[in-house]
């Protein structure tokens, strides 16, 4: 009985460890989370719902912390100890198109029959580049006749055996690429 009576005052001071752990996190976050996710579920506001989250959650996951603190232990301590430094995101170096991508030199005109959508449905406008045209237009609107309008695909290599391909159009003055207009853009499995 003694052994019982050691397990669940542990299990207590584990729990009150386990408590002030979640306090001095929660203090860090912001309440916007709360917000956002009470509005895309508005069931969170029911009083029941309310209930559930505030007592009966805590009151439950307090009783198993008391009851199963060795593997709750183990957790923490290596949730503590044993983090990665690693940041969780990928860096993603920021997309250039270069003169190594540059595929065929395009007039304005080829480039607008060239992309011309063709729906049958009539969903899409029966212009150059569909809903796109209009900063299609923008993107060309400051040309000059030094400029030079190339096709362009970048390949870029990215996490877990993926391939990202973009397509579309540069601007190119004299050997220098510019600004650049994305046509297309596809993240596949990359097949060696």
């Amino acid at each position: 009985m003694i052994y019982l009576v050691w397990y669940l005052t542990i299990g207590l001071v584990v729990l009150a460890g386990a408590t002030l752990q979640y306090f001095r996190e929660k203090r860090k976050q912001s309440d916007a989370l709360e917000d956002v996710l009470d509005i895309l579920d508005p069931s969170r506001k029911k009083p029941v719902n309310r209930t559930l989250n505030k007592f009966l959650v805590p009151l439950l996951s307090g009783l198993w912390i008391v009851i199963a603190w060795p593997i709750v232990l183990l957790l923490e301590v290596k949730k503590e100890f044993f983090r990665k430094e690693e940041s969780t995101f990928i860096e993603i170096p920021e997309f250039r198109v270069t003169s190594d991508d540059l595929l065929e030199r395009f007039s304005v005109s080829q480039i607008e029959e060239r992309e011309r959508v063709n729906d049958p449905l009539g969903a899409v406008p029966d212009i150059s580049f569909g809903f796109l045209h209009e900063a299609w237009k923008s993107f060309i609107k400051d040309l000059t006749s030094e400029d030079e309008l190339w096709s362009f695909m970048v390949r870029e290599d990215r996490p877990h055996g993926k391939e990202k391909r973009t397509a579309g159009y540069v601007l190119v003055r004299g050997k220098e690429t510019g600004k650049y207009f994305v046509a297309f853009s596809k993240v596949s499995v990359k097949i060696i």
